[in-house]
């Protein structure tokens, strides 16, 4: 338990460093392109632990009815399973 929370601190240790060095190549490209133009540009915001994009997008019908069949697949298959299993043993005076 030990070696495994010393290579866990290494590691967020070189995910921070990574964050800070692409924080800093993103603040240097943003000044290459700001300066020379005279128009204002958006900032970027710096990326802090996850990019989440498309956070707000609307899903339509046919996406939430994927998520629902995906979702409860397993249920409908076990369900069958049972369903056979009891039929089958029924007619074979098991139960």
């Amino acid at each position: 338990e030990e070696q495994i929370r010393d290579e866990l601190s290494k590691a967020l240790g070189l995910i921070d460093e990574a964050r800070m060095e692409y924080n800093k190549a993103m603040a240097r490209v943003d000044a290459e392109q700001g300066g020379g133009s005279s128009e204002a540009k958006p900032a970027k915001s710096a990326v802090l632990f996850e990019d989440h994009q498309n956070v707000h997008e609307e899903k339509d019908f046919f996406h939430w009815l994927k998520i629902g069949l995906a979702v409860s697949l397993p249920l409908v298959i076990t369900l069958v399973i049972a369903l056979i299993v009891a039929v089958i043993g029924h007619l074979n005076g098991f139960f």
